[in-house]
C-alpha cells in the first residue's frame, strides 16, 4: 500500500467511529430525557388517578431514570 492510502483509510475509519460514538451518546441522552418524561407522566397520572399501585409506579420510574443515567455515564467512560 502507498502511505497516503493507508493514512486516508485510518482517517476514514477514525471519523466513522467518531460519528457512531457521538450518535450513540446522543441517543442515550435522548433516552435519559425520555425517562424523565415518563416520571413526569406518572406524577401527573397519580395526581389525577391515585391507586394502591402509585408508589410502585413511581419507584419503578425512578429506577428507570437511574438506569438511564448509569448507562449514559457508562457509555461516556467506555466509549
Amino acid at each position: 500500500m502507498i502511505l497516503g492510502e493507508e493514512t486516508s483509510d485510518y482517517i476514514l475509519n477514525f471519523a466513522l467511529w467518531d460519528v457512531v460514538k457521538f450518535g450513540l451518546w446522543g441517543f442515550l441522552f435522548l433516552y435519559f430525557i425520555f425517562a424523565l418524561l415518563v416520571v413526569r407522566q406518572i406524577a401527573l397520572l397519580t395526581s389525577v388517578l391515585g391507586t394502591h399501585f402509585s408508589p410502585l409506579f413511581k419507584t419503578v420510574a425512578f429506577l428507570h431514570v437511574l438506569l438511564a443515567v448509569g448507562v449514559f455515564l457508562f457509555a461516556l467512560v467506555v466509549l
